[in-house]
């Protein structure tokens, strides 16, 4: 049997006229559809939310914040690019969110997230730019013009996580700044192992560290990023292996095959 639910979107429900769609998974009321539901396969269409929030954002002064601001403008128009795979928008000043439509893709782009944050250098040097993130999949029943009015599973999944309700949720908070959550329960088992795993290895970032991750995320080979940087070879050599690029690399590898195969076959 076919696993089927409906979107329902409401905006002008003075319009009672139906009108019907060639298409027998489509129902349409209102002359320009005004109010519509479809009908679609559940599992057909999974995506993957990223929820974030700046970790002490209140300890950063004007100047830090309005770094902080550009470093993710920056960094979340990169990402968007022209091919509209990615939707993200900043809100509260500290928050953001973003939807994926390939979650295979969204641990390489929490990644980057981290990285140029990271790799941002404050007045207070003992502070690092930083901030906790949550990836959530699943449908996305309703997907409005802007993401504050969205929901969906995914958007539950993801923020739910960073807003938590009992005692271990909240240490679990405090503690990693990687969360996750899907459908799948063997697979949340797994990612929660490889998740602190790698929380641990970016936690020991420097800047400079983080700098040559972010690039080497961007598919930069270590002799372009040492011209870009004005460094010689051995020195970025160096970067990237006290980073822990390698382990870091296997993690984000098994993360997007085993998403990718749940995905594909559920």
């Amino acid at each position: 049997m076919v696993n089927t639910t409906a979107h329902c979107y409401f905006r002008d429900q003075s319009q009672k006229t139906a009108h019907f769609g060639s298409s027998p998974e489509y129902y349409i009321f209102g002359p320009e559809p005004e109010y519509f539901i479809i009908f679609g396969k559940k599992d057909a269409m999974l995506h993957a939310v990223i929820t974030g929030d700046i970790i002490d954002s209140s300890k950063l002064n004007d100047q830090e914040r309005r770094k902080m601001l550009d470093t993710l403008e920056k960094v979340f128009k990169k990402i968007e690019g022209k091919t509209r795979k990615f939707d993200f928008k900043i809100y509260r000043g500290d928050s953001y969110q973003g939807i994926c439509e390939k979650p295979e893709l969204a641990l390489l782009t929490v990644l980057k997230i981290k990285a140029a944050l990271l790799s941002t250098e404050l007045d207070n040097k003992r502070q690092k730019l930083d901030a906790r993130m949550a990836i959530g999949i699943g449908t996305a029943e309703k997907r409005a013009e802007t993401l504050g009015q969205s929901d969906g599973e995914a958007f539950r999944n993801s923020g739910q996580l960073l807003n938590p309700k009992t005692r271990e949720e909240f240490k679990q908070l405090k503690e990693y700044s990687l969360l996750f959550r899907s459908p799948w329960e063997e697979v949340n088992q797994e990612m929660d192992v490889l998740f602190s795993a790698l929380d641990g290895l970016i936690s020991k970032w420097t800047i400079e560290q983080a700098e040559v991750v972010y690039e080497l995320l961007n598919n930069k080979t270590q002799t372009l990023i040492a011209t870009q940087l004005k460094k010689s070879v051995g020195a970025i050599s160096e970067r990237v292996q006290n980073s822990n690029w390698l382990a870091i690399r296997n993690i984000l590898t098994r993360y997007e095959n085993v998403i990718k195969n749940k995905v594909k076959n559920g």
